[in-house]
Formats: C-alpha cells, sequence, structure tokens
C-alpha cells in the first residue's frame, strides 16, 4: 500500500484528530467520486424545551433550583447549503456550505428572537509528485454553539460568536517506509459580546513508518500558543506515540497517547497524559459507524460562574452512525459524552469561591429520514442534552425535536 493513499484514508477516517473535529465537517470528505455542485434548501419547524440553559433568571439570589433559566419555545428554521466533490489523481477538492436562520416564536429572556447562522468547511489535497502532498483543511462556522462533535463546544451559550480554524500541511515521502507530515494550525474563537476569545496557533510534526501494508505506526510532536481573553495564556507541548491500522477494507483505527506539557502565564505548569482515538467502519452497504475519543487539558470555555480556571481537564467521546434501511428511510443516531474537571481557579475578588468545579454532559440524538421523490425528503430529528455540575448554571436538561422538508437541486 502507497504510504500517502494509507495517510488520505486513515487520516480522513479519524476526522483529523487535531484539526477541524471529531468526525469529517464535510459530509463528502470520504469520497472517492466527484459529486457535481448541489444545492439542498431545508424548511423546519421544532420545540426546544430549554431555550437558554445557562440563562439565569432569579427571582431569589439566594434560591438556586435546577429549574432556573428554563425557558421553552416553538421555532423555525430555513437553511440554504451547497456542497462540491471533485476527485482527481492528483487533487481532491471538497466544499460544503451552508447558511440559516432561527427564529423563535416566544420572546426569549438573556437572548435574541432570531439568529442567523453560516457554516463553511474546504478540504483540498494536492499531489505534486509520488512523493510531495499538499494538505489544507479549513472550517468556518458563525453562529451559536456548534454541535458538540466539532469539538469547541462544552456547553450551551445565547452569544452568538465565530469559529474559525485552518489547517495547512505537507506530506513528504523520504522513503518506500519513511514518510513526515508537517504543517501549521491557527485557530480563533471570536464571540459578539462576551470576555472568553480564544485564539491558538499551532505547529506539528509527524513521523511516519509503514510497519505493514495495514499498519503504520506514527511519532508527534506539537506546540500550540494559546492566548486567552479573560484567563491566561498558556503554551503546551505534546509528544505522542501512535498507531494507524486498517482492519480490514472498510475499517480503520486510530490511536495516539502520550504527555501534554503545559506552562500557563503566572500560573503552575503541569504535565498531563493526552491521547485521541479515532475509529471508523462501513459494516456493509447500508451500515456505517464512526467513533472518538480525546483527553487533555483544553483552553476553551475556561469560565464557570465568573471564576476562571487555568485548567480544565477535558474527556471527550463521541459515537455515531447511519443506517439505510431501504432506499426511501435513513437512520441516523449518536451520542456525545464530555467530562470536564476545572481546576486551578482564581478571581480577581478575595472573597470569591475558586473551588474545583466537575461538569458531566452527554448528548444525544436520533433522527429519520424518508426520500419520498428524487429530490424530496421529510425529516425528523429528536436532540436531549442532560449536564450534571458541581455549579448550578451547569446543571440542566434540554430536550430539542424538529420535522423539516429538504429540496435538493
Amino acid at each position: 500500500m502507497k504510504l500517502f493513499t494509507a495517510s488520505a484514508l486513515t487520516l480522513l477516517a479519524a476526522g483529523a484528530a487535531y484539526g477541524q473535529g471529531i468526525f469529517n465537517i464535510v459530509p463528502h470528505d470520504d469520497s472517492t467520486e466527484s459529486l457535481p455542485l448541489q444545492y439542498r434548501l431545508t424548511a423546519a419547524i421544532g420545540y426546544d424545551d430549554n431555550v437558554s440553559p445557562l440563562t439565569e433568571e432569579l427571582p431569589d439570589p439566594d434560591s438556586l433550583t435546577d429549574e432556573l433559566g428554563e425557558q421553552d419555545a416553538l421555532y423555525s428554521r430555513v437553511e440554504l447549503g451547497a456542497s462540491f466533490v471533485s476527485i482527481s489523481p492528483q487533487t481532491n477538492f471538497n466544499l460544503d456550505a451552508n447558511v440559516n436562520y432561527t427564529y423563535y416564536f416566544d420572546n426569549i429572556e438573556g437572548g435574541d428572537d432570531g439568529y442567523v447562522g453560516t457554516r463553511v468547511a474546504l478540504n483540498v489535497a494536492h499531489s505534486v509528485s509520488e512523493r510531495l502532498r499538499l494538505v489544507s483543511r479549513n472550517f468556518v462556522n458563525y453562529g451559536l454553539e456548534p454541535d458538540y462533535q466539532y469539538g469547541s463546544a462544552q456547553d450551551r451559550r445565547n452569544d452568538e460568536y465565530l469559529y474559525l480554524s485552518t489547517e495547512n500541511a505537507i506530506g513528504y515521502k523520504w522513503t518506500d517506509r519513511f514518510a513526515t507530515y508537517s504543517g501549521v494550525r491557527y485557530d480563533t474563537l471570536d464571540y459578539d459580546e462576551s470576555n472568553a476569545d480564544r485564539n491558538n496557533f499551532t505547529v506539528f510534526n509527524q513521523f511516519r513508518y509503514i510497519g505493514s501494508p495495514q499498519t503504520v505506526y506514527t511519532l508527534d510532536y506539537r506546540y500550540r500558543w494559546a492566548d486567552n481573553k479573560g484567563a491566561r495564556d498558556s503554551d503546551n507541548q505534546y509528544i505522542l506515540l501512535g498507531v494507524e491500522h486498517r482492519l480490514s477494507a472498510n475499517s480503520v483505527v486510530i490511536a495516539r497517547a502520550g504527555a501534554q506539557l503545559r506552562d500557563v502565564d503566572g500560573g503552575d505548569d503541569d504535565t498531563s497524559p493526552f491521547f485521541e482515538l479515532g475509529y471508523r467502519s462501513r459494516i456493509n452497504e447500508q451500515f456505517d459507524i464512526r467513533a472518538w475519543a480525546r483527553y487533555g487539558i483544553e483552553d476553551y470555555d475556561t469560565s464557570v460562574d465568573g471564576i476562571q480556571y487555568d485548567n480544565s481537564q477535558t474527556l471527550r467521546i463521541s459515537l455515531a452512525a447511519n443506517y439505510m434501511l431501504s432506499r426511501e428511510v435513513t437512520f441516523t443516531g449518536g451520542i456525545n459524552y464530555i467530562n470536564t474537571s476545572y481546576e486551578d481557579g482564581f478571581s480577581s475578588f478575595p472573597l470569591a469561591d475558586t473551588s474545583d468545579v466537575d461538569v458531566d454532559l452527554i448528548n444525544l440524538y436520533l433522527g429519520a429520514t424518508y426520500q419520498f421523490s428524487e429530490c424530496c425528503s421529510a425529516n425528523i430529528t429528536y436532540n436531549f442534552t442532560t449536564s450534571d455540575s458541581d455549579s448550578d448554571s451547569r446543571d440542566y436538561d434540554r430536550n430539542r425535536i424538529q420535522v423539516g422538508l429538504t429540496y435538493v437541486f
């Protein structure tokens, strides 16, 4: 097996573990054939029983209950999307974009009645020669918190934000068995109002050695600078050993583990375990499954109830599946689990409680699509989120159900 064939397949299968997100953000990121430019228009109506789970409207500041801030509302949503895939022996080009608007029929306390969102994902891979390959992965999202599978959100905010990620790398095959994959990555999280903006710049190098046609061994070094508004900046080094193994023609697993060496400006140095795991399998033509996990210290969402924390030890586990019952009916489903331990808190107020906080969040989603013509389909989705925490503002349940129609042209 050629090294870059193995590299591309396994990298895509894991969803670029330190790239854009948990799973492939571009829907056709693993396509082997070109797809023409395609538009899709979706109109939907839904119900949300806890629109603003972090909004605290307290009649009595000393009375905290698990019901605070709960508001239910009907909403409508319209979305226009486009996708295009071009596959050639030298260059792969994959684009997916959409713009959407969500309107709540009821007045939302602590939030707006309507939200505009947009999302663009672009992946390009170009083989300059048999040895040299260029890869660019780019993602932009504006709106409320993305789905948990994108890897940046730990909880819901009422504040819209811009999330941008760009990763550009060079893969070079030095021998038949040895190659390197080196690049830079920049990502930013920019909120419209809140004091929680984040800027990260990462340089990385991966050594790759083919042990067999099915197995690639890896050694990673990454250096990440984090510029954190409202929190302390940090420098992070990652040293990871890994393996990428093709279990079968349609199944692949990636595992990396090692240490994260963290230096917080004005805070303590820390060394923490770090691992990431990706798995993808197409069981048959009808059923495919994806899984992903990561553990490490993150710089996103490091504030709880006005207290900033230097370290947020975070475990993320995600599982997703698609099942095509027939040509007309397709089921989707998945679960996301996020466990976060906020440690080393600090505040400008001397009497503030800076004790550690734990948050356990589970997000479950189910969906079904019925294709009643070549270009039209009906869909229904259900989304359940439960968050259990020492902090009352992070302790809530949320249910959402949505039905809609999609027209593809």
